[in-house]
């Protein structure tokens, strides 16, 4: 009852099972009790706990304000050096976050494992990038937005000069020794059930391509670059010889 009380008293309100558990890990003598030093334990928790939730609050209220690059978003996450925190932020950020074709910077900035949470969080959809799709997949075929992805990448992989599917593996190829072979039928369709995992790597890539997925497929807009007659309305005319040369 001490525990809960103290637990709300600093802005949390645990369920019941929750308080156990935090028990059974500062309790280590099994008490029913706890004591100063696993007080003081509990306490460094809390304090960690509190901090994170504080500095989240701060940017979420903030981030509703302002739109900021991906190379922006980069460097604030480059400023938190805890892991966790910056999972929050980059989701936080997400939304706010003008050039998608660069979300690739901010992903940089995590590990396999933390990109799959963010898959999880934000949506396989939402974090695919044609502009940069490198890198490794694991698409349960059962859910549609994982077939959706898979179909996209495959149609990158059918428009881009060489070998770019790596290390493929089929769940439902039950062919041990041999190498999963991409079958025809799924250029057209991917099955609706199995796990589909790959490498994707390209040496040559089909940019023209990934712009027509990026617009066509995935609803991107990009600003056009501006006109010379634009560059002269707003006052940078450049040279008399750049003029004539455009």
């Amino acid at each position: 009852r001490e525990l809960n009380v103290a637990m709300v008293s600093v802005g949390f309100e645990p369920s019941a099972s929750d308080l156990q558990v935090l028990m059974n890990f500062v309790d280590k003598d099994d008490s029913g009790e706890i004591d100063f030093e696993e007080f003081a334990v509990l306490w460094r928790v809390f304090e960690r706990t509190l901090h994170t939730r504080d500095k989240m609050a701060i940017l979420r209220k903030h981030s509703s304000t302002i739109f900021l690059s991906a190379s922006q978003a980069a460097d604030c996450l480059d400023a938190l050096v805890d892991r966790k925190e910056r999972l929050e932020a980059f989701v936080i950020f997400y939304a706010r976050i003008i050039d998608e074709e660069n979300m690739n910077l901010c992903l940089a900035k995590f590990s396999t494992e933390e990109r799959h949470k963010l898959t999880h969080r934000l949506g396989s959809i939402n974090l695919l990038n044609p502009y940069h799709p490198e890198g490794s997949y694991r698409l349960d075929l059962a859910q549609r937005d994982k077939r959706f992805v898979a179909q996209v990448m495959i149609s990158l992989a059918m428009n881009e000069k060489g070998r770019c599917l790596y290390d493929e593996w089929y769940s439902k190829y039950s062919t041990s020794g041999m190498a999963f072979q991409l079958p025809r039928s799924w250029l057209e369709e991917v099955p609706h059930e199995g796990i589909y995992s790959f490498v994707y790597s390209s040496r040559t890539p089909h940019l023209d391509h990934r712009r027509r997925i990026a617009e066509d497929v995935l609803g991107w807009r990009f600003q056009p670059p501006p006109s010379v007659l634009d560059q002269m309305a707003s006052g940078d005319h450049g040279s008399v010889e750049e003029l004539e040369l455009a």
